[in-house]
């Protein structure tokens, strides 16, 4: 069971599950245009992308739009600023709202894969009765997925013991899994 649950944390796997998912929701938002006319019709496709964003990836949005927008902004901000968004996407600068909604979907798939990787790691808390010390075999695990993607273990990971990751291990693995997805292009799978 607790190795099963590990493999589920292979990059590859969290890009299926996930990325590939918000990916095909994102292309089938449909979009008339790249140029909004004012704020409020920006205000409006945000929401109305969140809407379906979250009911295509959750199932079940929550009805108020007030609170969606909160969250575009929210995720906006996290990267180019909602403000920067609105005017990319007033003028239709770097692709417009396509290129906005592009944003806000990345954004979105970096909330869910959080989740994903908290609801792994919460099984694998609750699959074992002493969590710290299965900090050693995630170790393993991390170094077995080095050589199944046929990247070098870098020395750091090798000095450092698991007790330093531990207090904020879900972090470290966040981290970890968010640097190597990075290369995705080098996987040798």
């Amino acid at each position: 069971m607790v190795e099963n649950l590990l493999e589920q944390l292979n990059p590859a796997v969290i890009t299926k599950k996930v990325d590939v998912c918000h990916d095909s929701i994102h292309l089938n938002f449909k979009l008339d245009k790249s140029v909004v006319n004012d704020f409020d019709e920006f205000n409006e496709i945000l929401t109305d992308y969140m809407i379906h964003q979250l009911a295509n990836s959750c199932g079940n949005p929550p009805n108020d739009k007030e609170h969606l927008l909160s969250l575009a902004k929210r995720l906006l901000n996290q990267s180019i600023r909602y403000e920067n968004a609105a005017v990319i996407a007033t003028i239709g600068a770097d692709g417009g709202m396509r290129q906005v909604l592009a944003i806000l979907n990345e954004a979105l798939k970096k909330e869910a894969r959080n989740t994903y990787i908290d609801v792994i790691i919460s099984k694998l808390a609750y699959h074992t009765e002493n969590f710290e010390l299965d900090m050693d075999m995630l170790f393993s695990f991390i170094k077995k997925l080095y050589a199944k993607l046929k990247v070098h273990v870098p020395p750091s990971l090798e000095l450092l013991p698991p007790e330093i990751l531990l207090a904020d291990y879900r972090k470290a693995l966040t981290d970890y899994l968010d640097a190597i997805s990075k290369h995705k292009k080098y996987w040798k799978l």
